[in-house]
């Protein structure tokens, strides 16, 4: 009997295939939508005919059946299918051929003085240092005004998923939780396939599902999103709610950290009130 993590591998990729399928509107190809049209999208066999694969085989693909597909019947799906490139490496993940390595040992995520001296350096920029795992690994102070102390945090719960889908309060500055939290689900599934299923990524993926039904629920939504810059709103306890610029940006040749820095947006008056009460929590700490 296949592992179980395996037997999940081949019904995520059936539920996958069949909303990226429902997606899909046959004019975009071309094709009549016809009257009497029953399936949402595309039907099997379109999918097939535009892929240049044999009906049966995808059929068997797309219902998750243990077969072996080439790279070529995967690239030729994913060109069908329109899938972007986070997308194309979540099916060749769950097809069993991960185009990502490994994870390193937990060595590889101990963050070099220089890149806690310039978090530091950022000061009323809020900061923090996460691992693929997301991981809280560094922080500076601004981080710990908006976000709280994540000292104050057991270390197996230092880390920005759980910290999402608990009643923390990391969890309680999300002014828009719901969409926060879906972007964030399909961030760690673009993650997880980089990692290709490590076994900490999937307890991690495992604990989350078993203690949270809304993360349970927006894994099941199959979403796969891999960004670097937005805009978020937060509320921070000492100031109201903020909207901040953010930027993720990857260190190291193997991107294996993450560094995310938020900027709180000055010509706002929300913005200009974060960054007073900000410096005068700070000078207040450093007096003390």
């Amino acid at each position: 009997m296949p592992p179980a993590y395996l037997e999940r591998n081949r019904h995520d990729l059936s539920a996958f295939l069949r909303q990226r399928r429902a997606q899909l509107a046959p004019e975009q190809f071309g094709l009549s939508p016809g009257a009497h049209r029953r399936t949402q999208g595309l039907r099997r066999e379109e999918v097939a005919a535009l892929a240049g694969v044999g009906l049966t085989w995808y059929t068997w693909f797309e219902q998750g059946r243990d077969i072996k597909v080439s790279a070529a019947f995967l690239d030729n799906v994913a060109r069908a299918l329109l899938l972007n490139p986070s997308e194309r490496s979540y099916l060749y993940f769950l097809a069993g051929q991960p185009l990502a390595t490994r994870l390193p040992g937990e060595g590889a995520f101990q963050p070099a003085p220089s890149l806690m001296r310039l978090m530091d350096g950022l000061e009323l920029r809020p900061a923090y240092l996460k691992n693929l795992l997301w991981d809280v690994l560094y922080w500076n102070r601004a981080a710990s005004f908006v976000f709280g102390d994540f000292d104050d945090i057991p270390p197996e719960d230092r880390n920005i998923a759980w910290l999402t889908f608990t009643d923390s309060r990391l969890r309680r500055t999300m002014a828009d939780w719901e969409a926060d939290a879906q972007r964030l689900v399909a961030r760690i599934r673009a993650d997880y396939v980089r990692s290709a299923g490590d076994a900490r990524f999937r307890s991690l993926i495992d604990r989350l599902t078993e203690t949270s039904a809304d993360f349970r629920a927006m894994w099941e939504a199959q979403s796969v999103l891999e960004s670097g810059a937005g805009v978020r709103l937060v509320n921070v306890e000492r100031t109201g709610r903020v909207s901040f610029d953010y930027i993720i940006c990857k260190i190291g040749e193997a991107e294996q950290l993450k560094l995310v820095i938020y900027a709180a947006q000055p010509d706002s008056p929300e913005g200009a009130a974060f960054l007073q009460h900000c410096a005068s929590w700070m000078q207040q700490g450093a007096s003390n």
